[in-house]
């Protein structure tokens, strides 16, 4: 991220966090906050940003899925490197043309560094009429 223009027609796999996702006429564009990947091609978002980039691909994503904050690998060709502004401020965005898409499932929420665990406890009462009454625990 730091010489994008050393990357200008290589191969690559990069990953991050989507911050904006955008469909033109003929392609969509995802600005990544770019991390280090794991072995897997996960981000690994626990570590320090590398930069941003921009992934086009061909076509139409749906922007719902490909959403601010979702984790995504990209594999393509840097196509080259674009201007833009990152708040008020310049920056060079490389530009990825997406050969392959990993959207990655969500992780579990986090707080503190712990795993909040996502357990629902519920208790009901009902009746099958006259003679028959049942008590029910869920989880």
């Amino acid at each position: 991220m730091t010489a994008p223009d050393d990357y200008r027609f290589k191969s690559v796999e990069w990953g991050g966090i989507i911050q904006h996702a955008k469909n033109l006429r003929e392609r969509t564009e995802l600005e990544v906050v770019a991390y280090p990947l794991s072995g897997d091609g996960r981000p690994r978002t626990d570590e320090r940003p590398l930069g941003r980039f921009i992934a086009a691909r061909k076509g139409y994503l749906e922007t719902a899925d490909y959403a601010k904050g979702r984790e995504v690998t990209v594999r393509g060709i840097v196509e080259g490197v674009r201007g833009g502004k990152v708040g008020e401020a310049d920056y060079r965005f490389p530009v990825v043309a997406a050969d392959e898409l990993k959207l990655w499932p969500r992780r579990a929420e986090r707080s503190g560094g712990m795993v909040i665990p996502r357990i629902h406890f519920g208790i009901g009462i009902g009746s099958g009429g006259r003679s028959s009454v049942g008590i029910g625990v869920g989880f």
